[in-house]
């Protein structure tokens, strides 16, 4: 089982606070709740896809660890982006 890693709070209403340009936007601690596991979620899954984009890339590799590489990430990043959007 996974374990329980979030993001942080107040680094969420950080983002939040940066994206709203107006300063009249607040949100609830709820929906900062929420919105840190929906950022869980496309962080890991991310990781899922990059590390196996890592994988075919060094296919002939097998005794080296997996690194993920920024190639990996900017590969599958265009994906993240349509399924989120």
């Amino acid at each position: 089982m996974e374990s329980e890693l979030s993001f942080n709070l107040e680094a969420v209403r950080s983002i939040f606070r940066h994206a709203w340009q107006d300063g009249s936007t607040k949100a609830t601690p709820d929906a900062l709740k929420c919105s840190g596991q929906l950022l869980r979620l496309i962080t890991v899954e991310a990781l899922h896809r990059a590390s196996k984009a890592a994988a075919d890339r060094c296919i002939d590799l097998e005794d080296q660890d997996l690194v993920i590489e920024p190639e990996d990430l900017e590969q599958i990043l265009f994906h993240i982006v349509l399924d989120v959007g």
